[in-house]
């Protein structure tokens, strides 16, 4: 996992609650899942108190 990933994942994350056929681009959904499956992904959502609920609320609202 590098910068890189962390950058593209949560434009992608956005794009993914954005786009309401985002099911279509199912290689982009397994890049996301892969990344959300780490540990070290994990570990970075429990330091950070992360929660996907008003992540997921705020997005759906700013679009």
């Amino acid at each position: 996992m590098t910068a890189v990933d962390i950058l593209i994942q949560f434009m992608l994350s956005v794009l993914a609650v954005s786009v309401s056929n985002f099911e279509r681009y199912s290689a982009i959904d397994d890049y996301l899942t892969r990344i959300e499956n780490l540990p070290s992904y994990q570990s970075a959502l429990v330091k950070g108190q992360f929660d996907k609920n008003i992540f997921l609320q705020y997005w759906q609202k700013a679009w």
